[in-house]
């Protein structure tokens, strides 16, 4: 009698276990981050990618080339900047993906103010125009990622006097 309850407990404790393997949830925790910067316009501008885990096309991009990088960090997963063959200073870009909430993105002229920076639901975006260029950032469907794409377009206000018009800053 003995032997058959420790086999009956083995074998419950065996079931036990593969039940609770099946029931709990799988957890992945917070999602990476990806920024893909795609060139639409007559320019080449130069991606350089300053924060990021991996990265791929950084450099030259002629048109239609794209360069990606994707990140998971403690601030920004994803942060870099975009030079135009033009005397000014580059625009940065960075993306987020927070514990809780939407992710983020955003575009700004390097040591000058902030172009935008949002909260992203799918399929949203964001445009800036400084006159040079146009910047969309989109918000693309999630993978194994959170996932945004830049395209930077020939500007559809272009500037007079062939200078960048200032973004504006902005108090977050």
């Amino acid at each position: 009698m003995r032997v058959v309850i420790i086999a009956m407990t083995a074998l419950l404790c065996v079931a036990c276990g593969q039940q609770d393997r099946q029931a709990a949830p799988v957890s992945s925790g917070r999602l990476a981050t990806t920024v893909c910067i795609e060139n639409r316009s007559s320019v080449t501008p130069v991606v350089t990618f300053i924060d990021k885990d991996e990265q791929s096309g950084e450099g030259s991009l002629e048109f239609g080339a794209k360069a990606c990088a994707s990140g998971l960090g403690s601030e920004t997963d994803v942060y870099g900047r975009i030079g135009l063959p033009v005397p000014n200073a580059p625009m940065e870009f960075w993306a987020y993906n927070a514990d809780v909430g939407l992710p983020g993105a955003g575009l700004n002229q390097e040591g000058a103010g902030y172009c935008s920076s949002e909260l992203f639901a799918l399929g949203e975006s964001q445009i800036w125009d400084d006159g040079l260029a146009r910047y969309v950032i989109k918000r693309e469907p999630d993978g194994v990622r959170k996932n945004f794409l830049l395209t930077i377009r020939d500007s559809e206000s272009p500037s007079a006097d062939g200078k960048p018009r200032p973004c504006p800053m902005y108090d977050f």
